[in-house]
């Protein structure tokens, strides 16, 4: 009996076994997947921050307990400068913190490259401040120039013409042939003596290449003017050659897109000359620019440097109608050469351009109004010199080849006393590498007195 109880009772407590045992199956199943899915989530990622340890984050940098680390740890935290000096630094860039390999020796080193990235930035600003204020004004000089070629070359058309008189009669009114320009050799010649000036003042908006925080905007204003003597019939009846001295003051001002501030400013002396037979004409100029440069940042740069620009152009103008056409082309050399200090800085550039004019005259009420219209691309095929790159990598792309284009729209206004002026409006642009434009527009205002 008691026997047969106990086979009973196993039975039943095998069949209970059984039961468990198949609703646990299920359960145990299920939470061995969830934890493998737990591990192959989170166990890579520890390893994948493992890797890249330590980490510096933008605005927890320590400081080291002196003036100069403290400055230097305060431009590390700018968001462009804490990008690039993570990237030079052999760190990966995650947000607003730089990861580092174990191995890597980055961290230690980040402050200084950070610094070092920011001292080249202020010369790098410094260099195209300088470079952008020495052109601004030889534009102004050039845009003088022109006005001088033209007072050379009558464009009035016939209709709008009294009998032709002195230099630059049209010789539609005198002989059979259509030459526009110096085109018969006059009774009397004008006076040779004459001055003039001109005031200016320029907008340029430059973004950042991409990567880079080289993006500024600059402000220039300043005036130049010159005297000039004439000499007429030098080599033929029709021609005239004018040699001049020219003096004026530019004063520039940049903010970088890290608000570096930049100041340039200072005077400028030359000499510039004219020559003109028909249509034909070339001309040159010549100057020096004795400019100063003031850097307000946290690190200051204060520096004297000077510029020496030659231009030179050739021009063919033709008769189209009632108007004119004028090819143009010509070059501009530029040496830059800085106090002792900064004399890294030190190099030059060659600027080629080449474009058309067209101009119509007409006369209202005893005064020639002329509207002349400018197209003209340059680029600068040569930059040399003023090597700045310091820690082994580009901080700004170089804009030698790069093409822009210009427009300008000018009036010219004649009083028929030796008195004329002119009133000019400019715009440019231009394309760089990794996304970046170059937008600028410009305002001149001249005058001209002959006896």
């Amino acid at each position: 009996m008691s026997s047969g109880f106990v086979g009973c009772a196993g039975r039943v407590m095998l069949r209970w076994f059984r039961r468990v045992r198949a609703a646990a199956l299920p359960q145990a199943f299920a939470v061995g997947i969830v934890t493998a899915l737990v591990s192959a989530t989170f166990v890579p990622r520890a390893a994948a921050q493992d890797r890249f340890t330590p980490i510096i984050t933008n605005g927890n940098l320590s400081d080291c307990g002196n003036q100069a680390c403290s400055a230097a740890i305060a431009l590390a935290g700018d968001p462009n400068i804490f990008a690039q000096a993570c990237q030079i630094s052999g760190g990966t860039l995650s947000g607003n913190q730089c990861l580092f390999p174990r191995s890597d020796a980055g961290p230690s080193s980040f402050v200084t490259v950070a610094q070092e990235i920011f001292e080249a930035h202020l010369l790098e600003q410094a260099k195209a401040a300088a470079a952008s204020a020495s052109q601004v004004s030889m534009s102004a000089v050039q845009a003088a120039i022109r006005d001088i070629r033209d007072s050379l070359q009558d464009k009035a058309s016939a209709a709008n013409k009294a009998a032709p008189q002195g230099l630059g009669a049209r010789q539609a009114l005198t002989f059979d042939s259509p030459m526009m320009g110096l085109t018969r050799s006059p009774t009397a010649v004008p006076s040779p003596i004459a001055v003039w000036v001109q005031g200016y003042v320029d907008r340029e908006w430059r973004d950042s290449n991409y990567g880079f925080f080289d993006g500024r905007t600059t402000t220039t204003a300043g005036a130049i003017g010159g005297i000039d003597h004439t000499s007429y019939r030098l080599f033929a009846p029709n021609d005239a050659l004018v040699v001049g001295l020219l003096a004026g003051v530019t004063e520039m001002h940049t903010t970088s897109v890290i608000d570096v501030k930049t100041r340039i400013d200072g005077p400028s002396v030359g000499v510039y000359g004219v020559y003109v037979n028909g249509g034909f004409s070339v001309d040159f100029n010549s100057k020096v620019d004795f400019l100063a440069l003031d850097q307000s940042s946290a690190l200051p740069i204060s520096s004297d440097l000077r510029t020496y620009a030659t231009a030179a152009n050739i021009n063919y103008k033709f008769d189209i109608g009632g108007g004119w056409i004028e090819p143009t082309a010509g070059a501009i050399y530029t040496v830059t050469r800085w106090d002792s200090g900064m004399s890294a800085l030190d190099g030059h550039t060659v600027r080629v351009q080449g474009g058309v004019r067209f101009g119509q005259s007409f006369n209202y009420r005893g005064v020639t109004i002329e509207p002349t219209l400018l197209g003209l691309l340059y680029s600068d095929v040569v930059i040399e010199g003023g090597n700045i790159n310091n820690i082994g990598v580009p901080l700004a792309p170089t804009e030698e080849g790069k093409l822009f284009e210009q427009a300008s729209l000018k009036l010219n206004f004649d009083f028929a006393n030796g008195l004329s002026t002119s009133i000019e409006g400019e715009v440019r642009h231009g394309s760089l590498d990794h996304g970046a434009e170059v937008v600028g527009a410009a305002g001149r205002v001249g005058l001209r007195y002959r006896w």
